[in-house]
């Protein structure tokens, strides 16, 4: 799918699709010590009803649910054991045999390809519990359950079992690109970049100029080859995890998501990490199998959907799927309905089906008066960003805007804001009109501006 995290960072973009809100209602732009168990306990202040998680939402409506691994953030400790949303403590990093790219994340290099077993590493231990938790637990349960499984890898550090490193081909690395974009102020563009990379710093061994953008061909292919190999490396462990799912028996009746909770770059601009609102900083895997058994999917398995979607959909389309209630009428569930929408539409008609104009991710950089906060909105073919300070009022004068045609320059090389001022404005008046697009039919805009010049099949 042509799907987007609303927030290019772990914690902000869980609490974000865990609870179908935008980052802007959750107040979480960063990650403190249980924020988001403390925000949901705060709106159901004597006895209001208030945000409820995705497992919480589940074991509400009579499922069993369990996790394992990374679901929350892993500051978000009462989270993980909250009866409230789980039949079961999650299984989680409390539970594993310490490994050397998890007990001490921010110690050591940032690649590390040791000769050893999957579960030397944290994921294949996970794994090997995720299987053996279907086979023993789940296979002979006598009622509806959830179950889920947060893997950590590819997340830094690129250290996984040599094997997957001897698989992973040392190809081509990403394009680059000049470290700046043309019709881009400097001053602006050190906004859009951001911190440097101060993530990949905290490792030892990186190549020296990556924490100021600018970094040799042999670290790109280095850093690209990695990821990779940590790619393959967690697929294998998620194949462990299906084929337990496969032999129980339990697979035909059980719908699945795959999906990262966010992007990543690996070398263009110059930069090595997720903390943008470009392209690769928020775009994500997201890959919905509805249950085999209900046949009037068939038609649309395996396709792509082009539709602009967001994972703040993920909550609304599972409820959908299981057919439990959506939590869109304010009158019966209060204020803090879901902001996402049922992707059912798009799943039933990837090639045409669509939902919303675009999908909206939000970062913010610098603190205080100097704050600024920078809002993407992508369609199927154009991404436009505007950067806006403080109080982040849309002002055409103090604000900055991107954007970019996806058509012409996948690589977001070149800022067509003033170029096509039209797409700009109208994807602007689109977003100050109707914020929280929930329209339960497909958004038909076939004639609309934005998709004006599209190849027949809508471009990605």
């Amino acid at each position: 799918m042509n799907a987007h995290a609303q927030f290019s960072h772990c914690g902000p973009s869980r609490a974000s699709f865990l609870t179908s809100l935008r980052p802007d209602r959750t107040n979480i732009y960063g990650e403190f010590p249980n924020k988001l168990t403390n925000l949901v306990r705060k709106t159901k202040y004597k006895g209001k009803r208030g945000i409820e998680t995705l497992p919480e939402w589940f074991k509400g409506n009579g499922y069993a649910t369990y996790g394992a691994g990374k679901v929350f953030h892993e500051n978000e400790y009462f989270a993980y054991t909250n009866p409230a949303y789980w039949t079961e403590p999650v299984y989680t990093w409390m539970n594993l045999r310490r490994s050397p790219s998890f007990t001490k994340p921010y110690v050591g290099s940032w690649t590390d390809f040791p000769d050893a077993e999957d579960n030397h590493f944290s994921d294949g231990q996970l794994a090997d519990f995720a299987a053996g938790f279907i086979t023993d637990k789940l296979a002979s349960l006598n009622k509806p359950w959830l179950f889920i499984v947060g893997f950590w890898k590819p997340h830094l550090p690129f250290q996984c079992p040599k094997q997957y490193w001897d698989l992973s081909q040392d190809e081509e690395p990403p394009k680059a690109g000049a470290p700046g974009i043309i019709n881009f102020p400097p001053s602006w563009l050190s906004i859009a970049k951001g911190d440097a990379c101060g993530e990949v710093g905290l490792y030892s061994g990186i190549p020296k100029g990556v924490l100021s953008w600018k970094s040799p061909e042999w670290a790109q292919r280095s850093a690209a080859r990695s990821y990779r190999a940590t790619i393959a490396y967690v697929d294998k462990q998620m194949g462990k995890v299906l084929d337990a799912l496969r032999t129980s028996g339990q697979m035909d009746q059980t719908h699945i998501v795959f999906m990262g909770d966010h992007g990543f770059h690996l070398g263009d601009k110059g930069i090595y990490c997720k903390h943008t609102n470009f392209e690769q900083g928020v775009r994500v895997p997201f890959v919905v199998v509805p249950a085999l058994r209900e046949r009037h999917w068939d038609k649309s398995r395996g396709k792509k959907a082009y539709a602009p979607v967001e994972l703040l959909d993920l909550l609304p389309t599972l409820a959908d799927l299981a057919q439990l209630p959506l939590k869109f009428d304010t009158k019966t569930f209060g204020p803090y309905v879901w902001q996402g929408m049922s992707l059912r539409p798009v799943l039933e008609q990837p090639d045409s089906g669509y939902l919303k104009p675009f999908a909206i991710s939000q970062y913010p950089r610098g603190v205080g008066s100097s704050r600024k906060m920078g809002y993407t909105f992508r369609t199927t073919r154009y991404r436009m960003t505007v950067w806006c300070p403080a109080p982040f009022t849309l002002n055409m004068k103090t604000c900055f805007f991107e954007l970019y045609d996806f058509i012409s320059d996948q690589a977001e090389t070149t800022n067509m804001a003033t170029a096509k001022k039209a797409i700009r404005d109208q994807i602007l008046s689109i977003w100050n009109t109707s914020l929280n697009l929930r329209d339960p039919e497909p958004f038909d805009f076939a004639d609309h501006l934005l998709v004006q010049g599209l190849p027949k099949q809508p471009f990605p």
